[in-house]
């Protein structure tokens, strides 16, 4: 029979708010579905099996170090997805919407991120996008259209947290229509506060050498569809 130490409900509240910290703002309860999932299960076998006493069969707490370890493969996992900065961390985010380059949605690109992006949003305090092409001269100038977005979270405010912006940037249905042209259609990247004034450059259209063909083009592109350089909401830079 079982005689695992645990000191109570008490514990468990503590310990499940501690690791919560680390889930770089994955709800509790998803975290908590996934637990229960797995302790009844494993509660059953282990019952079966004569492991543990009856009176434990509705006992969480006997499979705490479980729970921590399912919390610690999600934050590794988040980690790896949005980087290796915890959320206090994150000063912004730095999107790109690039979908397939056939068909040409260059207009559906525009609306959809002015839509999304030029309006109050909480957990926003200010955001900067751009639209790009990828052509370098006068024969492929226009060709793959995409677009970048640069998001100053509200640190003040839970609507801001990173993990929260990013899930109503995946599950907008703005940004949802372009999945299906390409797998990689959508890029979030979560920045630092050292970062966000090069990823701001970026956008502003101070890039390198390299690029500068395709900076040419995008200007000629921009005026024949009349869009600004940059965009900002609320406005001025």
């Amino acid at each position: 029979m079982s005689s695992y130490e645990f000191n109570g409900a008490e514990e468990f509240e503590e310990l499940r708010k501690e690791r919560y910290e680390t889930v770089y703002g994955t709800k509790r309860k998803v975290i908590r579905k996934m637990f229960e999932q797995y302790w009844k299960q494993k509660l059953q076998d282990d019952f079966l099996a004569g492991r543990i006493d009856e009176h434990l069969m509705d006992s969480r707490l006997l499979y705490a170090p479980e729970y921590n370890n399912m919390l610690r493969e999600v934050a590794k996992k988040e980690t790896a997805k949005y980087g290796k900065l915890s959320p206090h961390q994150v000063f912004g985010l730095f999107i790109t919407l690039s979908p397939a380059p056939e068909p040409p949605r260059e207009m559906e690109i525009i609306e959809s991120v002015n839509s999304l992006f030029g309006k109050n949003k909480k957990g926003i305090k200010k955001v900067y996008w751009c639209f790009e092409q990828s052509g370098t001269d006068e024969e492929s100038v226009g060709s793959h259209p995409h677009a970048h977005i640069l998001i100053l979270r509200d640190q003040d405010d839970v609507s801001g947290e990173p993990a929260r912006l990013t899930r109503w940037i995946e599950n907008s249905n703005k940004i949802v229509k372009f999945r299906t042209t390409s797998p990689h259609y959508l890029q979030i990247k979560w920045v630092s506060e050292t970062k966000f004034p090069e990823k701001l450059a970026y956008i502003q259209g101070k890039k390198e050498a390299d690029k500068q063909s395709a900076l040419a083009m995008d200007k000629i592109w921009r005026r024949e569809l009349n869009l600004q350089d940059v965009y900002c909401h609320p406005p001025g830079l």
